[in-house]
């Protein structure tokens, strides 16, 4: 007898032990269930199905480009209620661009120890490896506009 096939979302809960919390919003958990996968071992992360596979990869990009993570495959968008906000969404912006307002606002050196004390402060929970990849890519991104005179002044760089 065959198992039913699960969902994406029911595979990557069971592997990681995690779970969408009371009031949380779907933004915030997509985030921890990438999270949580990305963080699993390689034997285990190879059990989970391909496209469980693909989903939390895309989510690890997604995060990395400081975009929104991908929907489920067959999850249906949160239809906005009548201010236009999504119902279960947070007005927050995710981590990815939030440690880039935060390099920004506080210069390109800026370490990921600094900038994960604050985005704890702020409730955004993320692995100091996925920080560094972050303002690695920022970093590098800035100092190509930079050196391609794509930018009036070095504004960014401190010291």
């Amino acid at each position: 007898m065959r198992l039913p096939k699960q969902t994406v979302k029911a595979e990557l809960e069971q592997a990681t032990h995690i779970s969408k919390r009371n009031k949380e919003g779907v933004d915030k958990y997509r985030g921890r269930l990438v999270r949580a996968a990305d963080g699993l071992e390689d034997d285990a992360f190879e059990k989970i199905s391909s496209p469980a596979q693909k989903w939390v990869n895309s989510g690890i990009k997604a995060i990395k480009e400081g975009k929104e993570i991908p929907l489920f495959p067959g999850e249906k968008p949160v239809d906005p209620d009548a201010d236009g906000k999504a119902k279960d969404s947070e007005s927050k912006v995710g981590g990815g661009i939030r440690i880039k307002q935060l390099m920004i606002k506080n210069g390109m050196d800026m370490k990921s120890e600094d900038m994960l004390a604050i985005l704890e402060e702020e409730g955004i929970t993320y692995k100091k490896s996925t920080t560094d990849l972050v303002r690695a890519d920022f970093r590098q991104t800035v100092k190509f506009l930079e050196e391609n005179k794509m930018f009036k002044d070095k504004i960014l760089w401190k010291g």
